[in-house]
């Protein structure tokens, strides 16, 4: 095992590990979620990922995007759940380049596509007329009235509130969720050595942006900074 404390104060774990032949996995984690936001917030929170990954980053749409990812496997997903934010990304090893490009224009990047976004307001209308057809799910959200009345936390979005999200607003709290990289810690394994990973963790992972703060739940306090951080990178 590896460990990387990068320049930007963000620390990876590496693992080799050829056991999958030709594939790459990467996780990061931090603490948060949408259960530290508040009101709007909070449930603009439960779609934003949703349309942000869908919309194609920086210097790219979603045409130029698809026809650059032709033939290669990788991939980057990105989610505010309800106790902390995450990012899950996989390659075959030949498009780890690929993998940590996306990775970085996912995050200091990011867009939102309003095609998109009216699209996909589209679809979850109709996905919830058909859930509100569906027995069980009238269950489980009379199960959770019951429990915990009308927390927006457990609440589902309905469609007329969904109707009222507007492009800029989701991608500024994006940007607010994403835009301090120092609170998350990755994990890195796969088919691939140390020197071949490490010159891409240096060029894509310490060249994301980061503030000096650290969150909990309902709670931002100053980034406890390690001592021993180097300019550069460290093993």
């Amino acid at each position: 095992m590896y460990h990387y404390t990068l320049e930007n104060n963000i620390s990876i774990d590496f693992k080799p590990n050829s056991n999958n032949k030709n594939l790459l996995e990467l996780q990061a984690f931090s603490d948060g979620g949408f259960s530290i936001l508040k009101g709007r917030k909070l449930r603009l929170s439960k779609f934003t990922t949703d349309v942000v990954t869908e919309s194609a980053p920086g210097r790219w749409n979603n045409i130029t995007l698809k026809k650059i990812m032709t033939g290669k496997q990788a991939e980057v997903s990105v989610f505010i759940e309800r106790f902390a934010e995450k990012i899950e990304a996989r390659c075959n090893t030949k498009d780890m380049e690929t993998m940590f490009e996306l990775l970085y224009a996912r995050i200091a990047e990011p867009k939102v596509d309003v095609q998109v976004l009216e699209n996909m307001k589209r679809i979850f209308k109709e996905h919830m007329m058909q859930l509100r057809h569906n027995p069980q799910y009238r269950l489980m959200q009379d199960v959770i009235s019951v429990y915990y009345g009308d927390d927006p936390e457990l609440t589902p979005l309905k469609p007329e509130e969904i109707e009222t999200f507007e492009a800029q607003e989701i991608l500024s709290l994006y940007k607010e969720r994403f835009s301090d990289m120092n609170r998350f810690h990755f994990t890195v394994s796969g088919d691939v050595t140390p020197e071949q990973i490490e010159p891409l963790l240096v060029k894509y992972l310490a060249n994301l942006p980061t503030q000096q703060k650290d969150e909990t739940h309902g709670t931002t306090l100053p980034l406890k900074r390690n001592l021993s951080e180097s300019w550069g990178m460290k093993r």
